[in-house]
């Protein structure tokens, strides 16, 4: 019985911070050089459901707002600090609906502490009532760090 409790902690605490560490608040900034440089102040939080999947909602200034999913290539018994991922959000930049897929590297130390960089490419939906229709494609580069807490 001993031995099946120090089995049991041990898998429940593998070292792995996306399972030690899975909710995380996270700020930084979106880059964009695409038709003119721009950029958006953002704030996240997030939650790993496990060590692979991360949910993430994201506000911004100026107004945008969205929710997605990242996928972090770690095994389930990964020590590394580093992952990369991928990933898909949803939500609205500056009025109009968009999507968003990045694909970056995030840190996380074994104190907390976060970081994230990700090349994005945004597509976003432009329906304005004075043009036609379109789908614009605006790449970016985030950056981000944050603290990341225990369950």
């Amino acid at each position: 019985m001993v031995i099946g409790l120090m089995v049991f902690g041990q898998e429940s605490n593998n070292g792995n911070p996306r399972i030690e560490r899975p909710f995380s608040f996270k700020m930084g900034m979106d880059l964009s050089a695409y038709d003119g440089f721009d950029f958006y102040y953002r704030f996240s939080v997030g939650y790993f459901l496990n060590q692979h999947v991360e949910l993430e909602a994201t506000s911004g200034i100026p107004s945008y707002f969205s929710v997605g999913a990242n996928y972090h290539m770690s095994s389930k018994n990964s020590v590394s600090p580093f992952s990369p991922f991928v990933g898909a959000g949803f939500g609205l930049y500056d009025g109009f609906g968009a999507v968003s897929l990045p694909v970056g590297l995030n840190y996380i130390s074994p104190k907390g502490f976060t970081a994230a960089i990700s090349l994005n490419n945004r597509f976003g939906l432009d329906n304005s009532l004075y043009a036609e229709s379109s789908i614009q494609v605006d790449p970016y580069i985030q950056l981000s760090i944050g603290w990341t807490f225990r369950k």
